[in-house]
C-alpha cells in the first residue's frame, strides 16, 4: 500500500541523515583529534 511505501521512505531518510550525522561527528572527532 502507499502508506508502506511512505513509512519505508521516511525510515531510510531518517537512516541517511543519523548516517551523514555520524559520518561528520567522527569527521569532527577525527579533525579534534589530528589538532
Amino acid at each position: 500500500s502507499t502508506t508502506a511505501i511512505i513509512s519505508v521512505a521516511i525510515t531510510g531518510r531518517r537512516i541517511h541523515i543519523s548516517g551523514k550525522f555520524m559520518a561528520m561527528s567522527s569527521a569532527a572527532a577525527g579533525n579534534a583529534h589530528d589538532a
